[in-house]
């Protein structure tokens, strides 16, 4: 069984079923968060979709309904889904779905509700299909990673001859069954109102996309297979004769100039579908528009970029080298990705005021539960309630909501968690001083299941620190019901931290959209951008899977050794949030008479000089926020320019010189614990393994003295990671591993006991990754 395309994407993909998730509108009703599981060939077994669902749910739990898409052949399979014990078993115990519904779709590519529905359900499925099709088009563009980037120095000299920073590579996006059955029955509409024999694709690696066409086409409308062959693109364009009666797919396309050619060639516009598109001007051919246009909101779409034609490449005259794509399949050259050094504009000046406002107010946490019933440990939490409860807290959020609480307020709703409720009672409170004597505070969870209408005033619905707004639109839904004949809604945030301005426009569209026109008040307090704020790799759940790891070997090795104390010790401190200066590991962990402290030394370049110089005070989840933070905006800046992708041999890693920047311990073993995919892989980039080899080799050498060495046992740890496959890990050169081990030889087990022991597991590990 294939196991998801990327772990921390919307979309997962096994066999032949693909699940993602979206909002559609079918233009009448209120638009919905939908999960949608798509099967074209064959049904997944309930067991499996359901322990697929139960993971994707916690990445995106706002779905509100499940929807079973499939070919009509397989409706009978699909609503036997609907009852499967072991399917509405895990749906259960993992999502709070409203609706489920069965849809097929036909030869001519409809979407169909074939779920006996409610009276009062009205929304209507196939006038969401267009949202929900373009939604899946985008999210297999987005995870399979189709866009590639040139990295430093290079650029491409596309196959019609341009050259480009920036290549659409359509197999990435076609390779798997499942991928290529949506994409082909997204072409349905069109595919069924030609008539041809053959199927002409211009290179090879989408020929999947062609037979997936031609067998749902004979499969729903026992029309005869059509042959598939590839033209070559540009190259192979003037070998070929289009004399049958054919349709063709271009695979990707920046600028139509395919398309025209093909054109030229007796194959007209309406016999042309292009798969997909970034680039200026018409997609009147096109499946799948990637571009991101003015007045779009779709954070997934990309700016289109120039191309440029020989004699005229600004590269070219700056003296960059050039990779060719040729042969049928459009493959680069094997490319190395490039080293990114952190700079100081990562840290903008919204999250510098973020951490010099709350520096030391104990409002960042590590390893946090969100509440004693959820199994769910955040990375890093937000947590407003300590703070608010303090006069400078109470002072601060009283002097915001001032201003911005309307003064027709007779209900204040706020998120069932410690921080709105904080919120909430001061916003109580100051309406009361005004003589508003009326008001009602009023829960989440209340407001779930009453049925009196809320529409005497306007309806404050206040959140404490909002990530994806889930809270906030589950509460928006249950509100305008309620308040139907008059009522009005006002939204208080107190802290935003979204990963992006795009996709919190998405979710603030949502919230403020109202019936009538115009839209709802909606206002936040402090605003920084994050990484999400649930992250199934934490590195603290990863640490806690390493450090069993390691003892279970080492109970094959011998008995009764005393660190085996010590790694029970922290695999217990590790099922609890992490105070003060405890996440990290100094490399005299689990040692009688440890007395390393990780701790910042004055004037962290990422932060503002007020705070500077008291920076030795800094808490772990404060440093670990800050870095984490700036990664984020690395991965993620506007232009694109510095973003770290994760695509094999292309796009950007994190430089080794990283870690002789920012020398101090604690910045260090942030670096590694926050860093994702593939951002340490340095197994193949000599330079950056040999660089960060020396360093770790000098952290070894000097284990014991805190400035030069006490990140020694995390990195250690994230070479271990490394061998276990973990996301984020360091990886060296096998030959720069010696030098590793060898450095390490030698450290004493009294004085550093964990750290002694990681260094003969990983010499353990290395052994049998070599045998």
């Amino acid at each position: 069984m294939a196991e998801a395309s990327n772990a921390k994407a919307f979309s997962v993909t096994f066999e032949d079923t693909f699940v993602y998730s979206t909002v559609v509108d079918d233009g009448s009703s209120l638009p919905r968060a939908v999960t949608i599981a798509f099967f074209a060939t064959a049904a997944p077994v309930g067991e499996d979709l359901g322990e697929r669902l139960k993971e994707h749910f916690k990445h995106v739990p706002m779905s509100e309904e499940l929807w079973l898409v499939a070919a009509e052949t397989l409706r009978d399979k699909a609503e036997m889904l609907l009852v499967d014990p072991e399917l509405k078993d895990r749906l259960q115990r993992s999502s709070a779905l409203a609706t489920i519904r069965v849809v097929t779709f036909d030869v001519h590519g409809t979407w169909t509700e074939v779920t006996a529905r409610a009276a009062t359900d009205t929304f209507d499925v196939s006038a969401a299909q267009q949202w929900a099709q373009t939604a899946g088009l985008r999210r297999i563009f987005k995870d399979t990673g189709a866009l590639l980037d040139a990295h430093a120095g290079l650029h491409y000299i596309k196959p019609g001859g341009t050259h480009t920073r920036r290549f659409i590579r359509a197999a990435a996006a076609t390779a798997r069954s499942a991928h290529a059955n949506f994409v082909a029955a997204a072409l349905l509409e069109w595919a069924s109102a030609q008539s041809f024999e053959r199927i002409w694709v211009d290179t090879a690696s989408i020929t999947g996309v062609g037979y997936a066409l031609g067998e749902l086409l004979h499969t729903l409308d026992e029309r005869p297979l059509p042959r598939v062959d590839s033209f070559g693109g540009h190259e192979g364009l003037r070998n070929v004769s289009f004399t049958t009666t054919c349709i063709a797919l271009i695979s990707a396309s920046t600028s139509g100039v395919l398309s025209k050619a093909l054109e030229s060639e007796s194959v007209a516009l309406g016999q042309q579908r292009t798969l997909f598109y970034i680039g200026e001007g018409t997609t009147q051919n096109v499946l799948c528009d990637m571009s991101d246009r003015e007045g779009d909101t779709d954070h997934d779409l990309v700016t289109p970029w120039p191309s440029y034609e020989r004699g005229d490449c600004p590269d070219c005259d700056n003296q960059q080298n050039a990779i060719v794509l040729r042969g049928d399949s459009f493959t680069p050259a094997p490319g190395l990705a490039t080293p990114v050094t952190l700079v100081a504009k990562y840290s903008d000046a919204k999250h510098q005021a973020f951490s010099k406002h709350f520096f030391q107010k104990e409002v960042l946490s590590l390893n946090r539960h969100d509440n004693v019933s959820s199994s769910l440990r955040r990375p890093i939490s937000v947590h407003l309630a300590n703070y608010v409860a303090t006069p400078e807290g109470r002072a601060e959020i009283e002097r915001r909501l001032n201003r911005d609480i309307p003064f027709r307020t007779r209900y204040i709703i706020h998120a069932d968690n410690p921080d709105a409720l904080a919120i909430a009672e001061i916003a109580m409170q100051l309406c009361t001083d005004v003589g508003l004597k009326d008001v009602e505070l009023i829960s989440a969870t209340t407001l779930a299941s009453m049925t009196t209408k809320l529409n005497l005033g306007v309806s404050l619905v206040v959140a404490g620190v909002v990530n994806r707004g889930q809270d906030l639109l589950n509460i928006s839904r249950r509100l305008r019901k309620l308040i139907l004949g008059g009522g009005d809604i006002a939204y208080f945030i107190g802290v935003l931290r979204p990963p992006s301005q795009k996709l919190w426009d998405q979710t603030k569209s949502n919230l403020e959209w109202r019936t009538e026109g115009g839209k709802y008040a909606l206002t936040h307090h402090w605003y920084v951008e994050t990484e999400s704020a649930a992250e199934e790799d934490s590195p603290w759940t990863q640490e806690a899977d390493v450090m069993l790891t390691m003892k279970s070997w080492l109970k094959t090795q011998t008995s009764g050794d005393p660190v085996e104390a010590v790694i029970d010790a922290r695999v217990a401190a590790l099922s609890d949030e992490l105070p003060g200066r405890s996440a990290f590991l100094n490399s005299d962990h689990g040692a009688t008479n440890a007395t390393l402290d990780m701790r910042l030394n004055p004037n962290f370049a990422f932060w503002d000089k007020a705070i500077g110089s008291r920076a030795p005070e800094a808490t772990h989840a404060e440093v670990y926020f800050t870095v984490s933070t700036v990664l984020h905006r690395a991965r993620h800046s506007q232009d694109g320019k510095y973003s770290l992708f994760e695509q094999p041999g292309f796009g950007n890693v994190l430089s080794a010189e990283n870690f002789n920047r920012f020398n101090d311990a604690v910045i260090q073993a942030a670096l590694l614990r926050a860093a994702r995919g593939r951002e340490l892989r340095f197994e193949e980039l000599d330079n950056e393994s040999r660089q960060m080899a020396a360093i770790i080799c000098a952290s070894l050498s000097n284990w014991s003295d805190i400035e030069q060495g006490g990140a020694a046992l995390e990195f250690v740890l994230a070479l271990i990671r490394g061998y276990q496959q973990l996301p984020g890990a360091l990886r060296l050169a096998d030959r720069h591993i010696d030098l590793v081990l060898t450095a390490g030889a030698g450290i004493p087990s009294t004085s550093a006991p964990l750290l002694e022991l990681a260094l003969r597991y990983l010499q353990a590990r290395v052994a049998e990754a070599r045998a």
